[in-house]
């Protein structure tokens, strides 16, 4: 049956169908309900079981929902969720394949586009002309061409020649064979040539030209040598992903700020770094002796608190002892305490030389200016006086033009002496190397003491070009003849090349003798101190400080100093510390207390490795009590008003802040005062008998210098305010 026929007949089934009587009436009365009706039959519709249970705990849950987005995110969580997805990348075997595929048929394509072009204008060359030698027979020359070569005799000049039945005949001697110049080349030919000549695109037009214009190099020249440059050093501890830590604070003014312990479980504990360098107050020594004063960048306290002498209480030999001590600071207005935490390594009872004459020739020529060489030669002659034993004798030589004999067998109860004489050596002048080691070498054999100790000799120098080829063979000479068993010569090389001269080394063979590269006083001082006793000087290595806080008692902690660079942000310098022995190494904390009665304020631990055997030890843990602090800075332990002071004057040059923490989620923020008075005041408020130490007599000189030079503030941190976590973030107000 056709589809349409079948549609009519269904529609007309449809019609048919009766409709009930009152289908119409309802529908008519469905218009016309009112809004209460309406109402009151969807009320007498039934709910369906357990409805009302579901959506009573749907709105509990949103309660919950709203708890836990209060709860604050975990930092690793936080960490990862900050790192962006990266898209998915094709291999780079893949695209560099296709790059090189690419550049390879694109450069097929331009030099066969170019050599299509030139060889347009090549000329065509002629064929040579050839030349065929026939071993039998008689000499004949075949040629393309007739007449173009003629054999020329030379007249008056015979050739023997010894026939096959022994006489001897006179044949003439053809000795050379002329060419007969080719036929000229026509128009075409000549226009050829010339292009060939004049037009040659890869030629620099230029010089062409003008010539070579500039420095003419000769071949008696020598060209010097080429230098390393160096890479920013990475200075700071890695800012922690606590919450407690405000990092926008450190990262836009570059203060390390307080932390917080009670925002968060991961702030409570530190690993403080052990600071040994000095080299931040080094150049600031040499430019306020200028003039002038660091810039603010330059400055690091932790190198100020570094280069204080606190006289710790002597450890066990070849182990480390912490060194605790607390009290009052008496630069922040905060009511801030100041901890100091020390590190004290032992000095060996034994070693391999007994006693040694030791005799040092020091460069104090005009080259020792450049880089600070004369000044860290100086700071570490300083530190290595102190490790003189009962039995050592030390000399000094100075040279430039002229050659000072200035130190003659001091022990060392001349130490003090010998920092003051230091203090006035300044360079100038050229370099009298050759009369400098010749004194030293008759001083070295002029000794005629029965005990017959160690001799060593050593040069601290930047260069020896100075030494003439005839002086280095005389001095090599005397220490061939001169040289004993218990005779060594080294040099302490303060240049800036990694591998050392071949005049020093060649200086130091005949007596076995060592070129050390020292850059710093540190690497000056422990060299010295190797050469006096034989022995290495490291007695720990990868010393790690652990400090632990109590959160009952305190609210905040501050590391002075350790800010991180630019480079040390991205690459964090390390918090291991190597000790040499005898050498102090300090950290130093302000911390704000609860004023409460919790004793316990922190803990810490002490671990390193041995050098010798590789094994890992620790020290005691040490706990930091609340009955340790002194009331009033007068009253505080000595190395805590050196530590105090020297900190204050970094942090004043660095142009840092005061802080105070009201509450256990806010600080604020104070620039500090831009003259040096109050650290000055301070000097005169000290114990006497630190007062009266010539090292701290000597760093308030320093001070006193710099107060006279007058700086300015940024303008970015001269502003005041205070900063806090407000609903999980930092927040900042300013006065």
């Amino acid at each position: 049956m056709p589809e349409r026929e079948s549609e009519q007949k269904l529609d007309t089934r449809l019609q048919a169908v009766p409709i009930p009587g009152d289908l119409l009436r309802r529908l008519r009365g469905i218009t016309v309900l009112t809004d209460e009706e309406l109402d009151h039959r969807l009320r007498s519709v039934p709910t369906p079981r357990g409805l009302v249970e579901r959506i009573r705990r749907v709105v509990a849950d949103e309660e919950t929902d709203r708890q836990l987005r209060d709860v604050p995110p975990r930092p690793q969580v936080v960490a990862r969720a900050r790192v962006i997805p990266m898209r998915r990348r094709r291999s780079a075997v893949g695209r560099l394949a296709l790059a090189a595929s690419m550049l390879i048929a694109l450069g097929a394509g331009y030099f066969s586009a170019l050599g299509g072009l030139l060889s347009i204008f090549r000329p065509t060359p002629r064929d040579p002309i050839s030349v065929v030698f026939i071993d039998e027979g008689p000499l004949e020359i075949i040629s393309p061409t007739d007449n173009t070569v003629t054999i020329v005799p030379t007249p008056g000049v015979d050739h023997l020649a010894v026939t096959p039945d022994g006489s001897i005949s006179r044949e003439p001697e053809f000795v050379l064979i002329q060419t007969i110049q080719s036929l000229d080349p026509g128009p075409a030919g000549e226009l050829f040539q010339e292009i060939g000549t004049v037009w040659r695109p890869t030629d620099n037009w230029l010089l062409l030209r003008w010539g070579v214009l500039g420095y003419s190099y000769h071949e008696t020249e020598v060209l010097p040598d080429l230098r390393t440059t160096t890479v920013p050093m990475a200075r700071g501890i890695k800012a922690p992903l606590a919450r407690g830590f405000d990092r926008e604070f450190l990262y836009s003014r570059g203060i390390n700020p307080p932390v917080l312990v009670a925002s968060d479980g991961s702030s409570r504990s530190i690993n403080a770094p052990l600071a040994t360098d000095t080299s931040s107050l080094d150049l600031a020594r040499r430019l306020i002796a200028e003039g002038r004063l660091p810039h603010p960048e330059q400055v690091h306290a932790e190198h100020f608190v570094a280069a204080m002498d606190y006289q710790y209480a002597p450890a066990k030999p070849g182990s480390l002892a912490i060194r605790t001590a607390a009290g009052a600071s008496v630069f922040s207005p905060g009511a801030a305490g100041l901890v100091q935490i020390g590190v004290k390594a032992g000095v060996p009872d034994k070693r391999t030389l007994p006693a040694t004459d030791l005799i040092v020739v020091l460069d104090t020529s005009n080259s020792m200016n450049w880089e600070g060489k004369l000044d860290a030669a100086r700071r570490g002659l300083e530190g290595f006086v102190k490790h003189l034993g009962p039995d050592d004798r030390f000399s000094l030589i100075v040279f430039n033009d002229e050659v000072f004999h200035v130190v003659d067998e001091a022990g060392p109860d001349d130490a003090e002496e010998i920092v003051g004489l230091l203090e006035h050596l300044r360079a100038r002048g050229g370099a009298n190397l050759g009369s400098a080691l010749q004194l030293a070498l008759s001083a070295a054999f002029g000794n005629s003491s029965e005990s017959q100790p160690a001799r060593r000799l050593v040069l601290i120098t930047d260069s020896v070009s100075a030494l003439s080829r005839d002086e280095s063979r005389a001095i090599e000479g005397m220490l061939r003849e001169t040289a004993l068993a218990n005779f060594r010569f080294d040099v302490f090389d303060l240049s800036s090349e990694r591998e050392p001269a071949g005049a020093l080394v060649s200086l130091t063979a005949p007596s076995d003798g060592l070129v050390r590269s020292v850059r710093t006083a540190d690497q000056v001082c422990w060299s010295l101190v190797e050469t006096l006793t034989g022995d290495s000087s490291l007695v720990a290595s990868e010393a790690r400080l652990h400090v632990q806080f109590n959160p009952k008692a305190v609210a905040a902690y501050r590391l002075i100093g350790h800010e991180a660079t630019d480079l040390g942000g991205l690459l964090p310098a390390s918090v291991e510390s190597d000790l040499r022995v005898g050498q102090e190494a300090t950290a130093l904390f302000e911390v704000w207390l609860y004023p409460n009665d919790e004793n316990d304020v922190a803990t810490v631990r002490l671990q390193w490795t041995e050098p010798e055997s590789g094994q890992s030890r620790s020290a005691p843990e040490q706990r930091i009590s609340r009955i340790q602090f002194a009331t009033s800075f007068d009253g505080a332990p000595i190395c805590l008003q050196a530590a105090a002071i020297a900190a204050e004057m970094g942090e004043i040059l660095r142009q840092s802040f005061n802080f105070s923490v009201p509450s256990q989620n806010v600080y604020l923020f104070r620039p500090k005062p831009r003259s040096l008075d109050e650290v000055l005041t301070a000097t005169r408020r000290v114990n006497r008998q630190l007062a009266e130490r010539a090292d701290f007599q000597r760093f308030v000189s320093l001070v006193e210098r710099a107060s006279r030079i007058s700086t300015e503030r940024r303008a970015s941190l001269a502003r005041a305010g205070a900063r806090g976590i407000i609903r999980g973030r930092w927040r900042e107000s300013r006065d």
